[in-house]
């Protein structure tokens, strides 16, 4: 299942692997208890007006993996300091939170228009 979330982001790369740190705009984010959560819609095709009842959560501090093609646009997108639109999957090896992992980017994640 996709899921998707708006914001800017940092890059933590060591060896060969790549982290992801998310920083959410304020329409997707959440505080409670005194930590902040970033929030993930449903994106998958065909999910209709409901999507935003599929909703996950994660602790603004967790890192995503990334799919190898993404590094040089996310390292670009965090250079210009954009806000871009994330999605990440959960269709990925592994059990629990460490198996979301960021599969596309749309940059920018907004287009105001004046």
């Amino acid at each position: 299942m996709l899921f998707v979330t708006r914001g800017r982001v940092q890059l933590m790369m060591k060896d060969t692997k790549t982290d992801i740190q998310i920083y959410p705009t304020q329409d997707y984010i959440v505080k409670h208890e005194g930590k902040n959560f970033i929030i993930f819609i449903g994106a998958d095709e065909g999910s209709g007006p409901r999507a935003w009842e599929r909703v996950r959560k994660f602790d603004q501090n967790k890192g995503f993996g990334v799919v190898q093609k993404l590094i040089n646009p996310l390292l670009n997108a965090a250079i210009g300091n954009l806000c871009i639109e994330i999605t990440i999957t959960d269709e990925v090896k592994g059990e629990g939170l460490d198996s979301f992992e960021i599969v596309a980017v749309k940059i920018p994640g907004t287009i105001e228009i004046s």
